[in-house]
């Protein structure tokens, strides 16, 4: 099979992770000779300075005579100029219960199926009236276990520490997350925000509005700030896989109160990484998160707030007082249950969420099509 991947494959951008990792485990698993093209959609979005990873830059540099099957992964989830007889988007993620009326159309007379990265985004489009076959086929997690971690110039809180890594949009739910970090009245306690900068991220300015003060920084975009005994450490950069994989290392509790999520990347990692995690009971991330191997927040389902502006359209808002309380039960829990927990975690990641795995989904629904 000729396959070419299309989207874009710049370093450090989540979609850029996926894409890759799909590419070379199609190539790996299914022996099919692999094409990336970043398509003329998303060539002004790679930053032409940075350097092609070695082991996809043979992908990249090939030329295919002819294309058997695309896969196509970008945002928006545009149709057109797709090549071969199957034309497929995906892994593909979406977050609110509606689904535009035009990617609908889209996908309903271009494609010839769709890998969902979860159970919850399939079940969304197929509300919405997306007809074409759809296949779960998940996300590849297993390749930041490859990853060396690479320490960091400054030194993290000595406390217990609290991990949150994401792009703070509002879905992340960052805000409620330094809510509950406010309100906890536990001793030698950090919360350490990964983000980077971008026009919907306005932690710096939650921290302040709580009262936080800033008491040092380490560097451009790498601030400490104190309230009494909590620590907060804001880091608003990009950062490479090898600083995210020491993050990971060196903290005692992932949180990641999300108000919908296709998948839910880091969730998944910090659980490879034999973190406990507290995240929302709701969306993508179900698919491998039960109170068998995470703490799970409760939630109200309310009218979603996003520039799609879609009628009747919800996500899930975490409680502040449950997500407060989980956050203290692992704090006081015994380390031989959390220790249970992270066991059943890693143990559903590497099961599932491994490059077989998925190629064998993916193979799977090529030879199924389309009973998928």
């Amino acid at each position: 099979m000729n396959i070419q991947i299309e989207g874009t494959y710049e370093n450090q951008y989540s979609l850029s992770i996926v894409n890759k990792a799909l590419a070379l485990a199609l190539q790996n698993y299914l022996g099919a000779n692999v094409k990336i093209d970043a398509t003329t959609y998303h060539y002004d979005y790679m930053n032409s300075y940075e350097p092609i990873d070695t082991d996809i830059k043979p992908m990249v540099n090939k030329q295919l005579d002819e294309i058997d099957i695309t896969i196509r992964n970008i945002f928006p989830p545009y149709t057109t100029g797709m090549l071969g007889y199957h034309k497929i988007m995906g892994p593909y993620a979406w977050e609110e219960t509606k689904f535009p009326k035009e990617f609908v159309e889209w996908f309903n007379t271009k494609l010839t199926m769709i890998f969902a990265v979860s159970t919850f985004v399939k079940q969304i489009l197929e509300e919405n009236k997306v007809n074409i076959p759809i296949k779960v086929i998940g996300n590849i997690v297993e390749d930041i276990l490859s990853v060396q971690a690479l320490p960091l110039k400054y030194k993290l809180p000595d406390k217990f520490k609290i991990l949150h890594i994401s792009s703070c949009f509002p879905r992340k739910g960052a805000d409620k997350l330094l809510e509950a970090f406010n309100s906890l009245e536990l001793l030698n306690i950090s919360l350490i925000i990964k983000t980077f900068p971008n026009p919907h991220n306005n932690l710096r300015d939650l921290i302040i509005d709580l009262s936080f003060k800033k008491v040092k920084e380490y560097e451009e975009d790498v601030e400490l700030y104190r309230k009494d005994d909590k620590e907060i450490l804001f880091i608003n950069k990009d950062f490479s896989r090898a600083e995210l994989k020491f993050l990971y290392e060196n903290c005692d509790l992932f949180v990641f109160p999300s108000f919908s999520e296709g998948f839910g990347l880091p969730i998944a990692e910090a659980m490879l990484m034999n973190l406990p995690v507290i995240t929302t009971s709701y969306g993508g991330q179900m698919d491998f998160c039960n109170e068998e191997n995470s703490w799970l927040v409760d939630y109200e389902l309310v009218q979603a707030k996003t520039h799609f502006e879609l009628d009747e359209s919800y996500w899930a808002i975490p409680s502040i007082s449950s997500l407060k309380n989980k956050i203290i039960e692992v704090y006081n829990l015994d380390k031989n249950i959390i220790s249970k927990k992270v066991n059943l975690a890693k143990q559903t990641i590497l099961e599932n969420y491994s490059s077989k795995a998925v190629a064998n989904r993916v193979r799977d629904a090529l030879e199924n099509y389309p009973n998928v």
